[in-house]
């Protein structure tokens, strides 16, 4: 039988329902807007009544149960069963749902008043077996996302947007200095998202970039791909270990591309060499991590620091928005000219939904990093503005919250006044602009009183 990808929930013993009766755990495997995917495990015997939990609030569900032949079998000798289930977010509860996807809320799925867990990490078919038999002398618990112990990194820089803020022109600034190591691949690597937000971005780059490495190097791949497929961990870091020359890179790329996700994984994709003085991660979407997100990131490293850019909220919602318009047939333009009359429509879609509305939710950004600890002199803030207007003191800036030296402005002169991947010009119709505005004032305001000064002609 396959491998398994549980986080079996943890039944307390002073809360616990007697497990003979109830005997049931599981896991949530994905949630997006409108839908809930997971698993259970239960007696045979005894149905599973499902219920979705929002703000300490059950709500009862009619999921659709997945009847899968290579996963729904009995468990060892017990009449235990692993069933999948899809739960469509029943219409009422769509906006309460949304809005707790937005705040990043705690949603549960509670299966005979036994909550399940979250997506972590595989767990194999034997243990799955043994932690899933009724009458369990202990629990068998984890915690998702568990800061790592002991630190993995001595320096690490994280830039975490926000979107649409100047991240890419940062990324090919600090890119010429050799004093940062990067990720091989990509500018954006999407750990810490992928582990709080079920991000898919960093597996989809993993994959573009496996199957680039095997064109032309099947041959020298082929040892290693077959130790990865069997499971032979010893086989596959043996080979890891020996390989020497080009085939050592190629090795190293082979296991950043397809090695589990953890801690040790992302120290390695950011292993600096000497004269390297920090790790550099400029990843946007760290932006919506949250509390546990950031304090992730803050154990993760000895030192950490982190860069969050703000550009006026009007004006990067209107920017991300067209941005997500370009793929279109007709892109940007064919775009606005279906819907660049409907004022309504272009606020709705700039301003709010878990994706749009979070981006732009400044404030519960610098909330959660202040709820990590974060805000006592290991964030900087700046503005867009400043890499228009000084990007000389602006770089500067950044090298000196950092502790190092700036290096001669000069190794900058292709990129320092350069706009990477800016979006073409075009002019945001007033009356959105107008409701932006009047919709981001009192976000602003309250950033203004506690955490730093706006710029005036965003107020």
């Amino acid at each position: 039988m396959k491998k398994l990808y549980p986080v079996l929930s943890k039944l307390s013993k002073r809360n616990a329902p007697d497990k003979k009766k109830t005997a049931v755990k599981g896991y949530i495997e994905s949630i997006n807007n409108r839908q809930l995917q997971g698993w259970a495990i239960h007696m045979e015997n005894k149905p599973l009544t499902l219920s979705l939990r929002l703000n300490d609030k059950s709500y009862p569900l009619s999921p659709a149960w997945n009847k899968r032949s290579d996963v729904a079998v009995k468990l060892g000798d017990d009449a235990f069963l692993l069933s999948g289930f899809v739960i469509d977010v029943p219409e009422a509860l769509l906006k309460v749902f949304a809005l707790a996807r937005q705040q990043g809320a705690v949603i549960d799925v509670i299966a005979n008043d036994v909550p399940l867990g979250h997506l972590e990490k595989p767990l194999d078919t034997a243990t799955l077996i043994e932690a899933s038999k009724p009458g369990l002398p202990k629990p068998y618990t984890t915690k998702t996302n568990n800061p790592p112990n002991p630190v993995k990194i001595n320096k690490l820089f994280v830039c975490i947007g926000a979107q649409k803020s100047g991240t890419s022109w940062l990324f090919e600034n600090l890119s010429q200095d050799h004093r940062f190591s990067r990720c091989p691949f990509v500018k954006e690597i999407h750990y810490f998202d992928t582990l709080y937000k079920n991000s898919r971005h960093l597996n989809n780059w993993r994959a573009n970039f496996f199957l680039q490495l095997c064109q032309g190097n099947q041959a020298r791949l082929k040892p290693f791909l077959s130790a990865w497929l069997s499971g032979d961990t010893d086989r596959f870091n043996k080979l890891l270990n020996e390989s020497t020359g080009n085939n050592k890179v190629l090795a190293r790329r082979f296991g950043l591309l397809l090695n589990e996700l953890t801690d040790d994984w992302y120290a390695d994709l950011l292993r600096t060499h000497k004269g390297q003085e920090y790790a550099l991660d400029i990843t946007p979407d760290y932006a919506v991590i949250g509390k546990k997100g950031f304090e992730h990131i803050r154990s993760i490293a000895n030192d950490v620091k982190i860069l969050f850019i703000l550009r006026n909220p009007v004006d990067r919602a209107w920017s991300g928005l067209l941005q997500g318009k370009k793929q279109l047939p007709g892109g940007i333009s064919g775009f606005l000219d279906e819907k660049g009359a409907d004022i309504d429509y272009l606020f709705k879609a700039s301003s709010s939904g878990p994706d749009v509305g979070a981006r732009n939710n400044y404030l519960m950004t610098l909330k959660a990093l202040d709820a990590a600890g974060l805000l006592d002199g290991r964030v900087l803030i700046k503005f867009y503005d400043e890499i228009a207007d000084t990007p000389e003191h602006l770089i500067g800036d950044i090298y000196q919250f950092l502790g190092i030296p700036a290096p001669s402005m000069d190794i900058f002169s292709a990129t320092l006044r350069s706009k990477v991947y800016a979006t073409q010009k075009t002019v945001m119709p007033a009356r959105l602009r107008a409701r932006l505005k009047n919709h981001y004032s009192g976000m602003l305001k309250e950033i203004n009183d506690r955490f730093v000064k706006i710029p005036d002609n965003w107020l």
